[in-house]
């Protein structure tokens, strides 16, 4: 279990008050804000030594996405032994999904549980290109994604992080001048989501359409993307979701307003689905991420 506590806080205090809980350890940290970017400086204290054990930098767009990346993380807080808590920190680091843009493409890599292996899906066909990735080394600053085409090697992604920022951007060995960008992104905490804090991004499920859904700043409105088409079906969302836990979308696209997404979320707050009012059998489903 995990405590957070908000405000102007002292470290040593934070000590005494996680000998109380009876935890091993205790997080401390600062949010920075530059420009558009948040950066959470934060360290690992033990609670019987008051000894900082790590030091960790997570960027995000907003408060609420550091928080929330916070939560992703709370488990480390358990671990019994400090070389375990560096471990998960790292691999909890990498997000459980990443939307990338490769030349014209856009991916969605997925991760298994907690591994360093992607199932990605590209959407060039209907069907969608298929692919698995290997991250070589999840604690280097220097990312290297080995690509396995049904069961074939086919090379490396290679990348770095772009400062001040959480994307990542490189090339590939097997194709000259290719480019890729790409930016990881985290569970959905289980939690009851509200208006003021509706995740930053939503994949989603259309018949047989995907929907990646990227939250405009700090509005209610999402900018939506649909494949599986070259030229990419654009439309812009605008939510709203009640303390019940149902959600209405209204979506307008070029022509004009198409009509709404209605749902309901999940207890968790991982998962939402629902009809839309514009054609019939129309069905979907999302996950959201931060």
């Amino acid at each position: 279990q995990s405590l957070q506590i908000s405000g102007a806080v002292d470290e040593q205090a934070m000590v005494e008050i996680g000998k109380l809980l009876g935890a091993r350890m205790v997080v401390v940290g600062s949010i920075v804000r530059t420009g558009r970017t948040y950066t959470l400086n934060s360290r690992f204290i033990d609670v019987q030594t008051a000894e900082v054990k790590k030091s960790q930098n997570i960027r995000g767009n907003s408060e609420d996405e550091i928080s929330n990346m916070c939560s992703s993380l709370a488990k480390v807080i358990s671990d019994d032994d400090i070389s375990s808590a560096t471990v998960s920190l790292s691999d909890a680091a990498l997000g459980a999904v990443w939307i990338v843009q490769e030349s014209e493409f856009t991916g969605i890599w997925r991760r298994r549980g907690e591994s360093n292996v992607f199932d990605a899906m590209w959407f060039l066909t209907k069907e969608g290109v298929p692919a698995d990735l290997t991250l070589v080394d999840p604690a280097s600053e220097a990312l290297e994604f080995m690509r396995t085409d049904n069961g074939k090697a086919l090379g490396s992604y290679r990348g770095a992080n772009t400062a001040g920022s959480r994307e990542f951007q490189g090339s590939m060995d097997w194709v000259k001048q290719a480019v890729w960008r790409a930016q990881p992104f985290f569970d959905a905490p289980a939690m009851k989501l509200e208006a003021s804090n509706p995740g930053t991004i939503w994949i989603e499920n259309e018949n047989d359409f995907i929907g990646v859904w990227r939250r405009v700043g700090q509005s209610n409105n999402f900018k939506a993307t649909y494949f599986p088409t070259k030229n990419a079906v654009q439309a812009e969302l605008t939510m709203e979701i009640s303390e019940q836990g149902a959600v209405k979308i209204k979506r307008t696209d070029k022509k004009g307003v198409l009509g709404f997404y209605n749902g309901t979320f999940s207890a968790s707050g991982k998962h939402v689905g629902g009809a839309a009012d514009w054609a019939q059998n129309v069905v979907w489903s999302a996950e959201v991420f931060y």
